[in-house]
């Protein structure tokens, strides 16, 4: 079975009923301003396998992806906010963190660049002037607040434009402005559940299939959640092993119906976490209650340091994709419903079944660069070729899709409370 070259040659012979499924689908539903999505080849199947809406990284994007950025940016503010002239980038409090300020910089230019005057803002109390991996100058603000008004520096925006994932809490100061912030602060994790967004996202998947008479699971994959799990208590941990039991049952009945030889495997993940913190692999329910003492360490806590309460089971997808003779995965950058580039991830001491993103990490942006012919560069040393990536950005949309569905759900839910 060749699940991308069939589902190429769905997108092939009919790009124009999909992007009208598309278009269909978006049909007065405010996209993300921005995301990134991490994808998963097997061969058999693809899919992504999670969603950032507050995504770092744009430093690893090539110049042309910037540039495009830039005016898919403008394009999406003269669309859904064309009051704004300034811009506060409010970003995290990474000041150790090189790299993150290079992706902030990098971000700053994009908006500059789409016509918008932006400060970069913190929600701490001192101010910082800095330096980028690549000794570019940066000045992060305080934030101020005064008659539910937010500035920086005597700066007044007209939106809040936030690459703050919100992992050390809810920011309640947000919540009392006028300027409106994109994303909603309820999509940081704080609140957010990785285990909603693939529920949507399945959802999706299951219609275009059923569009397209193709099985839903070969650009999906079986899933379960545990909340109220305790790592140090083993809280949960019995009926934690019995839904990855349950995962692996799906995942093997599959594998029997597409002769597929491999061993099925799931991904236990923090279901409210990011940067591949808390996660591990299981072939089993007993791989997870017998873990060790380091592994439950490793699980207990999420970024900064935020106890795990809530994990994902995520049905595990070998990558077959290479680079190098390394093993990589994709990340796609989308701004609203554009996909805008993106790079490789790869790792020179980890196999296709284990996580990429860990220490050791390496990324790749000569490939998946846009090129004026509409297409995304390949280069000799991946083995991805165009097929793969068209396939790639209908993930990505996809995904995307299901994101502004999860802040739409947000915003009902605020409305009937008030």
């Amino acid at each position: 079975m060749n699940a991308i070259r069939s589902l190429f040659d769905i997108i092939s012979t009919d790009n124009e009923g999909i992007q009208t499924w598309i278009d269909k689908s978006t049909e007065g539903l405010l996209l993300p301003v921005y995301s990134s999505h991490d994808i998963r080849n097997s061969g058999f199947k693809v899919s992504t396998v999670d969603a950032n809406a507050f995504p770092a990284g744009f430093n690893n994007l090539c110049d042309n992806s910037l540039k495009i950025s830039s005016e898919y940016l403008r394009e999406y503010m003269v669309s859904n906010f064309p009051f704004v002239r300034n811009i506060l980038l409010l970003v995290e409090e990474h000041t150790r963190n090189l790299f993150y300020l290079e992706n902030v910089f990098i971000l700053s230019e994009i908006i500059k660049n789409a016509g918008y005057d932006v400060v970069c803002g913190i929600l701490g109390t001192s101010k910082y002037n800095l330096n980028t991996v690549s000794r570019k100058e940066i000045i992060l603000y305080p934030v101020e607040y005064n008659q539910r008004k937010i500035a920086v520096a005597g700066f007044i925006p007209d939106i809040v434009l936030s690459n703050n994932d919100f992992s050390s809490g809810k920011p309640e100061q947000l919540f009392s402005i006028d300027q409106p912030v994109i994303p909603l602060p309820e999509m940081g994790w704080y609140r957010r559940r990785k285990s909603e967004h693939f529920r949507l996202y399945c959802k999706l998947a299951e219609e275009i299939a059923m569009k397209y008479s193709f099985d839903p699971w070969l650009i999906s994959g079986y899933y379960d959640w545990v909340e109220g799990i305790d790592f140090k208590s083993e809280k949960m941990f019995e009926e934690t092993g019995e839904k990855i039991d349950s995962v692996l049952k799906k995942i093997q009945m599959k594998y029997n119906e597409y002769s597929i030889p491999d061993k099925p495997f799931v991904f236990i993940k923090n279901n409210s976490g990011t940067y591949g913190m808390a996660v591990m692999t299981a072939e089993s329910g007993k791989d997870f209650i017998l873990m060790n003492r380091a592994t439950k360490n490793k699980m207990s806590y999420g970024k900064n340091k935020a106890l795990v309460s809530s994990v994902i089971i995520q049905e595990g997808i070998p990558t077959i994709d290479m680079l190098n003779g390394k093993v990589a995965e994709p990340l796609l950058y989308f701004i609203g419903k554009h996909p805008v580039g993106g790079f490789f991830r790869f790792h020179t001491q980890r196999n296709k079944k284990e996580n990429l993103n860990v220490r050791g990490m390496l990324f790749d942006y000569d490939n998946l660069c846009p090129m004026d012919s509409g297409m995304f560069s390949t280069a000799k040393q991946s083995n991805v070729g165009q097929e793969n990536i068209q396939i790639y950005k209908l993930i990505g949309i996809l995904s995307t899709i299901a994101q502004a569905y999860e802040s739409q759900q947000i915003i009902s839910h605020e409305n009937k409370k008030t």
